[in-house]
């Protein structure tokens, strides 16, 4: 952190350090009261709205300017501070990169986290399939979330199975099999 500040002050028009430390100053930010005495050890200085201010102009930025909005979005979903605005521009990200899969991760992550899960499997809907392209467990764990969202149980069922089946690691096992089991449940009930 201060050496990036050292270098903004040195090179106040270059962009790309205001993405990385936008990111730094939100993350600090948000870090709760009872802890901010740990960052006055550390040094460290920033609140979330000086961060967002910097990714503002990251994202003007010819090279890094994609990243910069990506981190801003993910930071606002995730900071409690998401709007229809930002939705649009989520939206707008997204489709303009129809064969990003890091975009369709970032608009069904937090479309989720916003509770619009139709968007989210919309979203998920128009991944692109192929060799081309890696296959990520996460979409299934994501899709499964969208479907218990909106009550399909037998397609949240299936969505958790599959990442189940093609997770090679122990990331939310626990989680998958707890939402799995309330599937399952729910569709019993209904």
């Amino acid at each position: 952190s201060k050496l990036l500040s050292a270098n903004q002050k040195e090179f106040p028009g270059f962009l790309p350090h205001y993405k990385s430390l936008g990111t730094i100053h939100v993350i600090m930010g948000s870090v709760p009261e009872n802890y901010k005495w740990a960052l006055k050890l550390l040094g460290v200085k920033g609140n979330i709205r000086q961060g967002f201010s910097e990714l503002e102009k990251a994202v003007k930025d010819e090279i890094w300017g994609n990243e910069a909005l990506y981190c801003a979005l993910f930071l606002k979903a995730f900071t409690a501070q998401f709007d229809e605005k930002d939705n649009r521009l989520l939206l707008h990200y997204v489709t303009s990169r129809p064969d990003d899969l890091n975009a369709r991760f970032l608009g069904a992550s937090i479309s989720l986290r916003t509770r619009q899960a139709d968007q989210g499997l919309k979203i998920l809907n128009g991944l692109p399939s192929g060799n081309a392209f890696l296959k990520c467990p996460v979409f299934d764990l994501h899709r499964g979330e969208g479907y218990l969202m909106t009550g399909d149980y037998s397609r949240a069922v299936s969505a958790y199975r599959n990442y189940l089946l093609a997770n090679k690691g122990k990331t939310y096992l626990k989680d998958t099999h707890l939402k799995l089991y309330y599937a399952y449940q729910f569709s019993e009930n209904s």
